[in-house]
């Protein structure tokens, strides 16, 4: 059955909608999902852009309209079983683990595809200019349908993942979305997708004993790395758009004069390279190299407000934030009830109270519902954790996609795992 359109006064709880809103005119983790609850419909409701918007019969989850029997005498109706709160919660998410192991997928296809091109891409040939682009539209077109799902898969890099490709992945995606949220056009955007793709290509060029190395980079082998920046610029040189080879050459520049090349402020320091060099750090700060610690998604946002944010326009630093919340989806939290959970859904009204599932062996994983921290009497986050800062079986219990629950299971008892998943709620 094709879509509907309907007023919005006119919507239930149990349809699912699909909003004909940009992603960043709505506080919903994506444009198409299931009215679960009052609340839910409230919010759609309150949206003043909103008149009209479309709803799929087939998705949703309504009890149908009784139906009178045409002869006078009443009729003997038996209704069908109305969904409960949280069957529709649990739908929702269900929902939500879909379409990040549908995106999970998809990057890990893209990932496949990116290292098996690296001969191509390294090479500066147009052959390897025309594969970047392609590949940089497929990741802005693809993967930035919800900011949400962005977050969480650049939580999930781990090292099965090519050195290079994932990064790229990441940095491309987030880029993108912020340069969507700032308004720049359809090309401007390419741009910054570009640039973002090829923003280490350089690195492909540098001696593997640095790239490759765990630890910290001596002086001069920082110096070495430090040249990627600068070889990527000129591996495609003038076939590059000024504003694509500049997102390359300075995404280490700061607006303070830091980074490299050092000298930069900001009247000279291009928007797209800060867009590039912000999505770049903050997915260092989570995926790091070279040594360095690695950051929870909500510890790297803290990091970059409270150290690093005189390094950036103050526009392109408050719209970063702004798209991944102080606790992005994807960020294992403990509760002040003690309570672990990992946050499926910021909350653009109340940013400290996400919903989260949290751990319970007494629930199926499968049957567990989120918990909106914004309600009264509900806990508050007290603390963030790396995923594999958990006991096995909990990290196990409280992963979000496929790809990051099969990891996780390989390593818990067989027997234990069992025997939470046989519990039911």
């Amino acid at each position: 059955m094709s879509l509907q359109s309907i007023a919005k006064a006119e919507l239930r709880v149990g349809m699912y909608v699909e909003l004909p809103l940009a992603w960043f005119d709505h506080p919903f983790a994506s444009s198409k999902f299931l009215i679960t609850s009052d609340a839910t419909l409230r919010q759609v409701q309150a949206l003043g852009s909103l008149t009209e918007l479309q709803w799929d019969p087939e998705r949703s989850r309504l009890d149908p309209p009784a139906v009178s029997d045409p002869e006078p005498q009443p009729a003997i109706l038996i209704p069908k079983p109305v969904p409960s709160q949280r069957q529709l919660a649990r739908l929702a998410l269900k929902q939500t683990r879909t379409e990040l192991n549908r995106l999970e997928s998809k990057v890990s296809q893209l990932s496949r595809r990116i290292a098996d091109l690296m001969p191509n891409l390294s090479s500066g040939s147009d052959l390897g200019l025309a594969a970047a682009a392609a590949l940089a539209d497929e990741v802005a077109r693809d993967l930035v349908t919800d900011p949400g799902s962005v977050m969480q898969l650049v939580s999930l890099t781990g090292e099965q993942d090519h050195f290079f490709a994932r990064h790229t992945i990441n940095v491309t995606a987030l880029a993108v979305m912020v340069a969507q949220h700032l308004n720049y056009t359809p090309d401007e955007v390419r741009a910054v997708a570009q640039g973002a793709f090829l923003h280490d290509v350089g690195i492909t060029r540098l001696p593997t004993q640095i790239t490759r190395k765990k630890n910290r980079l001596t002086s001069a082998e920082q110096g070495v790395y430090e040249g990627h920046s600068k070889l990527g610029a000129q591996l495609y040189g003038e076939r590059l758009t000024p504003m694509v080879r500049e997102a390359i050459r300075l995404h280490h520049a700061r607006i303070d004069g830091s980074g490299y090349p050092a000298g930069q402020n900001a009247k000279t320091l291009p928007m797209a390279a800060q867009i590039v060099g912000l999505a770049d750090r903050y997915d260092r700060l989570c995926n790091p190299g070279h040594g360095d610690p690695r950051l929870t998604p909500s510890e790297a946002v803290k990091w970059l407000f409270a150290r690093e944010r005189k390094k950036f326009s103050k526009d392109i630093l408050d719209t970063f934030i702004k798209c991944l919340g102080i606790y992005p989806p994807g960020t294992v939290v403990g509760l002040s009830d003690d309570r672990i959970g990992v946050v499926v859904m910021a909350n653009p009204q109340a940013p400290l109270a996400p919903q989260v599932v949290v751990y319970d062996p007494t629930i199926k994983r499968t049957d567990a519902v989120p918990v909106d921290l914004s309600q009264p009497d509900s806990p508050r986050i007290e603390k963030t954790f790396l995923a594999e800062q958990l006991p096995p079986v909990m990290g196990a219990y409280l992963a979000l996609s496929a790809r990051s629950h099969y990891y996780l299971v390989a390593s818990v008892d067989a027997d234990l795992l069992a025997s939470t998943d046989s519990l039911s709620g």
